[in-house]
């Protein structure tokens, strides 16, 4: 979750969205965004992803700007993210399923990040540590005027 603005207020609406997240950490994509947004309302609002990475897939909805992105050797899919703001003008959501294997990377980045970053430049990388996928592409392609967040899960084979 990536609160709206800058400053505590931002902060603040980020962990309303986590703590509403860990009430149901179970519930479908689609149902956290809805709770994330009954959570909001008071507050100023924010950009939210979920993903759920089950055997064969990846469910995901997102509502704001935020990225997200499949990969697989060099097939790259890029997860769909409805415009809107979580708490205030959001959409009907929508839960987008993608393929997962044990040789897929999920990378979710908030606005903060540039989106032009390419796994394919780094060769090697892809099976390194998610810690380090994720600090990579921080450290590259990270608005140095706006907070940035990557999230890095990869699938057993990449290990």
């Amino acid at each position: 979750a990536d609160g709206l603005g800058h400053g505590v207020e931002a902060e603040s609406a980020s962990q309303e969205a986590v703590v509403s997240f860990l009430e149901s950490p179970e519930a479908p994509p689609q149902r956290t965004l809805e709770r994330a947004h009954e959570a909001l309302r008071a507050g100023r609002g924010a950009a939210v992803a979920v993903a759920r990475i089950e055997q064969e897939t990846v469910r995901f909805a997102g509502v704001g700007n935020v990225a997200g992105s499949v990969i697989e050797a060099t097939v790259v899919r890029h997860m769909v993210s409805h415009n809107g703001i979580v708490g205030h003008q959001m959409p009907r959501v929508q839960e987008f399923t993608y393929p997962w294997s044990d040789r897929s990377l999920l990378v979710m980045a908030s606005d903060g990040i540039r989106p032009q970053w390419r796994l394919d430049a780094y060769p090697g990388l892809m099976r390194r540590h998610p810690t380090l996928i994720a600090a990579t592409i921080w450290r590259d392609h990270s608005r140095q005027r706006d907070d940035a967040t990557v999230v890095v899960a990869q699938g057993p084979a990449l290990r």
